[in-house]
């Protein structure tokens, strides 16, 4: 049986295609539903002379006690999004910044006085998870604001872990053997090397170290993660 459409029918038809196809290209799209949920973060008062860090989120706060220098929180919960987060130094907000916690995600937000002479929130992802047999992993985060030609980390007479980092980043996390110092020095300025004693290395622990300080004079802080 053949189908025949008359004239006016096809006007009607195409009318009809038409008029849906504009439809849904009208259809007002919904910006993607945000995801929910809670991250984790601990505070370093890595600023010298600093007595009294607390941690805010969206103006409530978060953190239980205050740290002086070179003091670090336990881990912390936070709901995720875009948050502002604050340090107060004595009830007073000495830093806000506004910064993104992704669900299921842990931190580390260290507040510096930076080479500018200004207080500052530098905020870093934590890897919290397995750790390689019979070994520790170690990381190392340059806050040093008199080292100006590079941090290095390696061992006595071994590799470097890390070569010529620059200020105020994060290295990646890197295997070491427990009871093995560690060797940390500024380029040019190999005869002022700090060493980490390999006693504070522990296998299977997960490990920030923080320089601060100056090519000649540097300083260190071990944080333990797990």
């Amino acid at each position: 049986m053949s189908i025949r459409i008359l004239q006016g029918s096809r006007q009607l038809l195409l009318a009809a295609t038409f008029f849906a196809l504009f439809l849904v290209s009208c259809k007002e799209v919904g910006p993607e539903p945000l995801v929910q949920g809670e991250a984790r973060v601990r505070l370093v008062n890595a600023a010298q002379n600093s007595e009294s860090a607390e941690f805010y989120a969206d103006d409530v706060k978060v953190s239980s006690a205050a740290l002086t220098y070179g003091e670090a929180s336990g881990y912390m919960t936070v709901n995720s999004g875009v948050k502002k987060a604050q340090v107060t130094e004595h009830d007073r907000i000495a830093v806000s910044n506004d910064v993104s916690f992704i669900p299921g995600f842990s931190y580390t937000a260290f507040t510096i006085i930076n080479r500018d002479d200004k207080a500052e929130l530098i905020l870093i992802s934590d890897n919290v998870g397995a750790v390689e047999p019979g070994k520790a992993a170690v990381r190392v985060v340059h806050l040093a604001n008199d080292v100006f030609l590079g941090l290095n980390t390696g061992i006595s007479g071994g590799i470097n872990f890390v070569t010529s980092q620059t200020y105020k980043s994060a290295s990646g996390y890197f295997s070491v053997d427990p009871g093995v110092d560690l060797l940390l020095y500024s380029n040019g300025a190999e005869a002022y090397s700090k060493r980490v004693p390999g006693a504070d290395i522990k296998e299977g622990k997960i490990y920030t170290i923080w320089v601060d300080g100056s090519a000649s004079r540097l300083n260190y802080h071990l944080i333990e993660y797990n």
